[in-house]
């Protein structure tokens, strides 16, 4: 398993429920966890190309 993020950026084990820096609860999607085009992050950040693989 890969290890999970939370919005701040966090990284964290792969069975969190909550990020163990910040405290923030992690939302896993079941279907897809990837970041996709058009996407908003943290209410801020919005993707809008991939610049790099």
């Amino acid at each position: 398993m890969t290890n999970l993020y939370c919005s701040q950026g966090h990284q964290n084990p792969p069975d969190s429920k909550f990020c163990l820096h910040c405290g923030e609860k992690i939302w896993v999607n079941a279907v897809n966890n990837a970041i996709v085009i058009g996407q908003i992050l943290s209410d801020r950040y919005s993707i809008i190309k991939q610049i790099g693989r």
